[in-house]
């Protein structure tokens, strides 16, 4: 292996994601996901609620100054209502007008809030405690009291809110016509109270409360100066509806606001606060809720050790084994001590390294046994060659006898056919002598002579009939040989075909491995029903063979026993010709008898050649039976030539097998 295949494998087993790895994951996953999400959903709802809780405050806050500048202003609008119907046109008595003051005195002994209090006149006189110098040509009918409460007759007004000449101060006036309208009863009223009112206030924890006129200018504000004009333009919002919210910027800081306005002064009076104080007062949910998924993150890791290693130790006391296992060593045994799916896990793995186990110790058996069958199926194929050859070398011997007795029986036939011609022609010149019965001596002598060279036509017939007999018997017996040479053959081919079938039993038990040695087995058997089904056919003809030179033997013993009578028939001719040559009288007759024997012997004859022309053609038929019984050899020789080279690789394989079966420990 080489430096970057191990680095490779390295990497792989460090980088891998394991089982544990996949469970920690998944454990964290799943507590700090769910944690996750509820702690932001509940950050996120406890943020809208605090947020929520913070304008609500804010709200109530508003909404208390709103009441309490309402209440100021209402008993304020009270005295105005009160004092004005205190005072008439006879009290008004100049600068002085003593009852007049003593009334301003009294209400500003008892509204220290009101700093001055004043009456002005229709005829343009100014009453004022504490007394003030007016500027000269100051006129109260021009100011804004006078004019906006003779445009309210019998109702009490407010006037915006203003600076005091004599104080400094922003300050607001309340008046009302006098009873008889003579005059206008008009007080000052502080805003100092209200400004220390809002201060008092806190909105949230930094937030605070700020007033604003009709005009957009601060009433009250912590940071901003009374009559200040409010200049940024989202102070503007506020005036666009009566109450509400608000969320603006300010010096790059985010802020919210509630609002409402006062219905009797038109005055904005809002509360303000930070963004960020939500955020503050959210900070404890927050981190409430970063310990409560720490803790859950701990607890979760916990459990998660504690399970993953009674999962993992099992699983990986499984992996060792199965390591083991793996290298061949089916003596492993897996702890299946477990009562759970890993434990029926180990269970069911055990018992497949059994059945493996025994499998493997099953196929180690049988290849022994295909080894040795195929051992002996190559000593039965070399033995089954040897007999072939055998039986090869003996057909051709027989092929070659059997082409001798063709042409032996050929000449036999040739013969028997001069012979033929030649008693035909006896039996003419028997009839010629039956015809001339008075031929002379001299004829007689020639008959005698010519009787004589038909004995020894006759004998020489009687020779080449015996020796065809003894070839025809020499037949008979090659035909029992080849024969049983064919038996032993239909059994050679028999034993082939049930080992064949044995062969493919075996293969089909080797499963998957055996395949090719069942092609082999079965090719084998084919060709073993192929030398059976040859040897039948050999053994069929034959049996026609030696059942036809049966018949040709009983013929030729026929024929011998008619040449026999032949000769005895020519040489009592002999006889004749002799007693002829003593005494011609008995000629005719004996003429006549050596008639009849002649023809009877013509007659014979031809039967001779009609045997012999069946024997020809059986002879014929023998020879090509032992060609057929040849070429049959021959293909039986390279058959088993074959069966021989696929009982080596049958061995060879089976070699293999045990090779490979011997790498598992058992």
């Amino acid at each position: 292996m080489s430096k970057e295949q191990g680095r490779l494998q390295s990497m792989t087993k460090y980088t891998k994601l394991t089982i544990k790895n996949r469970l920690i994951l998944s454990c964290v996953l799943l507590v700090v996901l769910p944690s996750l999400i509820i702690g932001i959903v509940a950050y996120g709802k406890a943020k809208r609620e605090i947020e929520s809780q913070l304008i609500f405050s804010a709200t109530k806050s508003v909404e208390y100054v709103n009441s309490t500048i309402d209440n100021l202003l209402k008993s304020k609008m009270v005295d105005a209502n009160y004092f004005s119907k205190q005072i008439n046109a006879s009290m008004i008595q100049g600068e002085d007008s003593p009852l007049i003051r003593a009334k301003l005195s009294q209400y500003i002994e008892i509204h220290p809030d009101s700093p001055s209090v004043f009456v002005g006149t229709a005829n343009g006189l100014m009453i004022q405690e504490p007394r003030v110098e007016q500027p000269e040509g100051y006129d109260p009918r021009t100011r804004e009291f006078y004019k906006k409460a003779m445009e309210n007759k019998g109702r009490t007004v407010i006037t915006e809110p203003y600076v005091s000449s004599s104080s400094g101060k922003v300050v607001v006036s309340v008046a009302q016509t006098l009873a008889d309208g003579s005059g206008v009863f008009a007080f000052t009223l502080n805003l100092d109270y209200i400004s220390e009112l809002t201060k008092n206030i806190k909105v949230g924890h930094e937030g605070y409360i700020f007033i604003l006129d009709k005009s957009k200018r601060f009433l009250a504000h912590p940071n901003e100066k009374a009559g200040a004009e409010a200049k940024e333009e989202f102070f503007s919002s506020f005036y666009k509806q009566e109450n509400g919210t608000l969320t603006y910027m300010l010096k790059n800081e985010e802020k919210k606001s509630a609002f409402a306005t006062n219905q009797l002064t038109g005055w904005k009076i809002a509360g303000t606060m930070s963004a960020n104080e939500v955020d503050k007062q959210a900070s404890g949910i927050f981190y409430t809720t970063l310990f409560v998924i720490a803790g859950a993150l701990l607890l979760a890791f916990v459990a998660i050790f504690f399970i993953s290693r009674s999962i993992i130790r099992p699983l990986q006391a499984l992996q060792r084994s199965t390591e083991k296992i793996s290298q061949g060593d089916l003596t492993e045994q897996v702890d299946t001590s477990k009562r759970d799916e890993i434990g029926d896990l180990a269970r069911n793995f055990q018992s497949m390294v059994s059945n493996l186990r025994t499998l493997i110790y099953q196929v180690r058996e049988k290849s022994e046994q295909v080894s040795a069958s195929a051992e002996e199926l190559t000593a039965s194929s070399e033995q089954t060659s040897q007999a072939i050859e055998q039986v090869a070398v003996i057909t051709q011997e027989v092929a070659a006898g059997s082409e001798e007795q063709a042409h032996s029986v050929t000449e036999s036939a040739t013969a028997i056919h001069q012979m033929s011609k030649g008693m035909r022609d006896i039996a003419s010149y028997v009839r010629q002598v039956s015809a001339s019965a008075a031929g002379t001596s001299e004829v007689a002598q020639e008959g005698n002579v010519s009787i004589q060279h038909a004995v020894r036509q006759m004998n020489a017939i009687q020779s080449t009939v015996q020796q065809l007999g003894e070839s025809i018997k020499r037949l008979g017996s090659r035909s029992e040989e080849i024969g049983q040479i064919v038996g032993v053959i239909g059994n050679i081919a028999s034993q082939t075909n049930l080992l064949a079938l044995n062969a493919a039993i075996e293969a089909a038990r080797a499963g998957e491995q055996g395949k090719g040695f069942a092609v082999v087995a079965d090719e084998v058997r084919k060709l073993a029903e192929e030398s059976a089904s040859s040897a039948q056919q050999i053994s069929d003809l034959i049996e026609r063979i030696q059942q036809e030179t049966g018949q040709a033997l009983s013929s030729m013993e026929t024929a011998t026993q008619n040449v026999m009578e032949g000769i005895e028939v020519v040489n009592a001719s002999g006889n004749s010709f002799a007693r002829i040559e003593k005494a011609v009288d008995g000629a005719a007759k004996q003429i006549s008898e050596v008639s009849t024997a002649t023809e009877d012997i013509s007659l014979n004859t031809e039967q001779i050649v009609h045997s012999i022309d069946v024997i020809t053609k059986v002879t014929e038929k023998a020879t090509e039976g032992t060609q057929s019984i040849s070429a049959a050899t021959e293909e039986q020789l390279a058959a088993m030539e074959e069966i021989a080279s696929s009982s080596s690789a049958l061995s060879k394989m089976a070699e293999e097998l045990q090779a490979l079966v011997a790498k598992f420990k058992v």
